[in-house]
Order: C-alpha cells, then structure tokens, then sequence
C-alpha cells in the first residue's frame, strides 16, 4: 500500500466550529486531507468560514438555533457538487458527491444523529444511501455496540448494526475510542460504506479541541494527490501591461461609443491578468513553529482533562487555549498587514485607470444611456433552510451584477437621492440614509405605549406583497418620476437603466440561456431599492391623526389607535 496516494477522509464531532476555525485551518495545514466531515458545528445562517484551498458547505440545524448541524469540507481541485438534503426528521446531515479521475462517484455524507434519537433514524440513512451507488457515511452516531470494541450496547447502536447487515454495508471503526467522558471512553464516531472496495486503515488522532478526536479514514483508490492550482497574477507586470497599453483618447460620439469603450476597457483588464500570471501549485497556510508547539500542548492538556476532570488541569487547558487564540490573532493581523503593504501604486498605474473609468461614467451621464454591457445578470440560486430541493420555490435567487456598474450605480443613487430624497413619504424607513427597521419598530412600539397610557386600544393590519421588487411597472415608475419632477436628464438615464435587461442562471460550473426581464426593479442593484421606495410613495395616507402607516420597503403596517369599534371603522376605511 502506497500512503502517498488514495483518498485521506476526516471526521470530526467540532461541538461549536465557529470559534475554532484556526484550529482547523492549523490541522488542514498540516494533515492535507482530501476531505473533512464536520458535525454539530453550531453555525446560524449569518456565519461564515473561510478555508484556503478548500470548499465549505454547511448544513443548519433543523431543529435547533445554532445547535447541532453538520458541515463538508472538501479540496477546491476535487471534481465535485453539493446534493441538497431529502427530507430529513431524525438525523443531520451535508451531502457531496465527489469523482476522483476514473474513479465512480462516491457520496460522502456526514450524519450526526441525536443520542436520544429514536430507532427510526435509519430510516433516514436510508434515504442518504439512496442517492448514489457509492456511498461513504461518517460522523457521530452515537451508537455504542460491542461489536466495535464499546464497553456496552446501547439500543442506538444494536438498530444501527442491523441496518448495517440489512442493507450489506460495511463498518469502518478505530480501535481505540473516539470520545471520552465521565462516564468512560466509547467508539461513537466511525464511517459506514457501500461499494466501495478499497483497502483501509482507520485510527484516531489527538487533534484539534473538542471531546470528540478526529478519526482518520485512508482509502487505497491508487489516485495521486490532489493538489490545489491557483491563478497567481504578477501584479507588477499587470500594471507594466496596463501601461505600456496604447489606449486611445475616449472622446464618446453616441452611445454605441460608449459601448465599445466599456467593452475594450474590461477586456484590457481580463487580458492583461491573463498576460501576467501562472497557474501554481497551492501551499498550505504556514504557521509559526510557537503556534504549532501550543496546539500541541493544548491538545494534550485537553487528553489530560478529558480523563481526569481535575479543575486544576481544566485551568491550564483554558490557559494555554486562551494563549493559542492569541497567538492565531497576531498571525491573522501578520498576514493582513502584510497583504495591504503589498500594494503599490505609486507609479500611477491605477490611478489613470480610475481616471478612464470616470470619463466612462461621466459620458453614460453625459449622453443618458447606461450600457448593455452591464445589464446581464448572474442568478446563483441558494436553497432556503428547512425547504424541499426538489421544488423552484425553495430556491431564493441571488442576482450578481457587474462590479463596474455598481460603481456607475452609485453615482447615478447619489443624483437620484439629491433630486428626491425630500419627496419621499416620511413613514417610509426602507434604503434610506439615518433610518433603519429599528427606528421603525421603536415608532410602532411608542404609538402602542401612547394609547395604552390614554386606555385606548390598538389595531393593526400589516401587509406583505409577495415578490413586490419583480412585480415593478416600469412604464409606472417612469411616469412617477415624472410626476415627482426630477430632471429630465436622470429620468432618460433611469429609463434606459431598467429596459434592456437580462439574466442566466449560474448553477455550479453550468450557465443557462439568456432570459429578458421585462419588468420589476433591478435586483443586487444600488438603485433598485431607492427606486421601489418611488414607486410605493404615493401609498394614500391616513384620513385621520388617529390612524398612522410604518412602511419598510414592501412591508407595510396600518396602525389605528381608540375605541375598539372606531379602530376597526378607521382600519377599513383605510384599507377601501
């Protein structure tokens, strides 16, 4: 058996990853593993882990805020795509298939199952299993049987055997235990395969902090090592090529001028990267011999722990991991500093290409047109939590825009906002600038506490136009800004903005057609938002001081304060 090549396979029981993304980034660097299996990681929708070489996919709890969940780590250079969940309703789990040369598919799944689960979690393994012939399932089960050297049998682990012999998978455990606690070690964290038929090993190591250690699974496939390539760009010659450059005076005739400028521009750009880099082989994160001797230490002194739950060994733990976070913080503000000083732009080179770019700007001004270049859209459709993969609706839709539109977007906001900032209905707090969703819900708060103290009584009707931003008449939003007399020169502008565009849907490495959008406000655009506020801005307003209205963007809230029968008269007389 050749350790060089083959598939390297972590899994890890994290017990909260967020604040021990150094740890892991350390390991990465230094063990290299093709793929690492992730559980009870304890991540909410807003959390993000970023990890050099590697790519991340997450899955949350569905049961619980920032508890449990699982998570996939796996090499950037590995062929692979990510497998929404079927519906899930006993264990947690993050699916990938990845291919490897010649190799089937092989699913790799990492599963943490409740310990006081019921036995119909294998109902669910069964489900994960069904979705490639090749399956590798790894994680904590925890499920204790004496048939991988536990102590006890527990009921866990007695249906997770038979499930295992039913359906002719095979076990993968280490020798030695894999969790300890008061109550004794056990072998709780492991793999269950199918058709797969490789030889082997399986040990644990005493790794990154947790009470769980890491289990190492090596498959002898026969592949070579995967190894990350990145595009390194020389960003002297980069700027050298930019230079040397001989780019025309832009002196714009008519739009199609502008056009071709914005397309010459951004192709310069793409070539001169091209022209000044080379793809190389990637290295692993380099950490400092002190933050590798204190991760070393930590993790004996948490073995020692582990064992003795003495409060004096838990105080040295919590020291030297303490001083092992300090440690990681210095390197990450090294390395930051480091990157920012990197840049050089003393021989003006960047400066004449802002220069180019505002004279770009000033003509889509100048002539009122903004550009078909940047009026494509790519749409990355990302699955809601808890939702059914198999249904469109589950999906919401990111829309990504051209990062130099953005930069013209905001200069056309900056006009727009001067022009109409003083029109806007003052009940209305959505994408405007010192007001917030805070400062509105403190206003409906006060208008509840204000009747309360006269003993009035309060009602509400609130109001959710589904898909408002798509639903957009652009004709009608032209002529709104007619009606709201800002100058003519920005409603041409704005106009040629909002027709013309289109969108493709980007999923993994595949693109689609391209479709025309033919109504609604641009989405992951600057303007856009602003631009429902004018649509929305001649809501009528109240008929009376008693009825009052909160906008934030779409949302809508109709308050009425009284007697009870006056709030209910003022309310529909409001809502007819």
């Amino acid at each position: 058996m050749n350790s060089n090549t083959g598939i390297v396979v972590y899994t890890w029981n994290a017990n909260g990853l967020y604040g021990k993304v150094n740890d892991l980034r350390e390991f990465l660097s230094r063990k290299n593993p093709d793929i690492v299996l992730i559980q009870e990681t304890h991540l909410s929708g807003l959390d993000r882990c970023y990890f050099p070489n590697y790519t991340f996919y997450s899955t949350l709890s569905r049961t619980h805020y920032k508890r449990r969940g699982t998570a996939v780590l796996i090499k950037s250079c590995i062929t692979h795509h990510h497998v929404p969940n079927p519906n899930l309703y006993h264990v947690e789990a993050t699916m990938v298939v990845a291919t490897f040369h010649s190799l089937p598919p092989i699913n790799f799944i990492s599963v943490y199952n409740p310990p006081l689960n019921t036995s119909m979690f294998t109902n669910d393994l069964e489900k994960l299993i069904s979705y490639n012939s090749s399956t590798f399932i790894a994680g904590d089960f925890n499920a204790k049987n004496r048939q991988w050297n536990c102590s006890t049998t527990c009921r866990l682990g007695k249906h997770l055997l038979n499930f295992v012999k039913i359906t002719k998978q095979i076990l993968l455990t280490p020798e030695s235990p894999t969790r300890n606690s008061t109550t004794g070690a056990s072998i709780i964290d492991f793999a269950i395969t199918r058709n797969i038929n490789y030889l082997s090993t399986v040990r644990t190591e005493n790794e990154p902090s947790s009470y769980h250690l890491p289990v190492r699974f090596w498959l002898d496939t026969g592949t070579d090592p995967h190894y990350s390539q990145t595009f390194i760009t020389n960003w002297k010659k980069y700027q050298q090529h930019i230079i040397t450059n001989n780019t025309v005076d832009f002196v714009p005739l008519n739009c199609e001028d502008i056009e071709k400028e914005i397309g010459r521009f951004t192709n310069e750009h793409l070539e001169a990267v091209k022209a000044s880099g080379t793809w190389v082989k990637n290295s692993s994160e380099e950490f400092s011999l002190e933050i590798k001797s204190q991760t070393k230490l930590r993790n004996n002194l948490q073995k020692i722990f582990q064992k003795s739950r003495d409060p004096r060994d838990k105080n040295l733990l919590n020291r030297a991991h303490s001083y092992l976070r300090k440690l990681h913080y210095e390197a990450n503000q090294r390395r930051e500093t480091n990157r920012i000083t990197s840049l050089n732009p003393t021989d003006g080179s960047i400066w004449r290409q802002v220069k180019r770019l505002t004279e770009i700007i000033n003509s889509i001004l100048k002539f009122q047109y903004f550009p078909n270049y940047w009026k494509t859209a790519i749409v990355a459709p990302i699955l809601k939590p808890g939702k059914n993969p198999r249904e469109p609706s589950s999906y919401r839709p990111i829309s990504l825009l051209s990062s130099l539109s953005k930069i013209a977007e905001a200069v056309i906001l900056k006009r727009l906002t001067e022009a109409t900032e003083d029109r806007i209905i003052p009940f209305q707090f959505g994408f405007r600038k010192n007001l917030s969703t805070v400062q509105q819900l403190l206003r409906i708060t006060e208008v509840i506490r204000e009747g309360m103290d006269e003993d009035w009584d309060t009602g509400a009707v609130f109001l959710d136009i589904a898909k408002a931003f798509d639903r957009v008449w652009t004709d009608g939003l032209v002529y709104k800004l007619i009606e709201l007399r800002v100058p003519g020169s920005i409603i041409r502008l704005i106009a040629t903005y909002l027709r013309g565009r289109h969108f493709a849907i980007r999923v993994g490495n595949s693109l689609s057609s391209e479709r025309a959008i033919d109504s609604g406000v641009v989405q992951g655009s600057k303007v856009g938002p602003y631009l429902f506020n004018i649509y929305v801005n001649d809501i009528p307003s109240p008929r009376n001081c008693q009825t009052k209205i909160c906008l934030f963007a779409d949302d809508t809230a109709v308050m009425s304060t009284g007697a009870s029968t006056h709030v209910m008269t003022s309310l529909n007389e409001y809502l007819d």
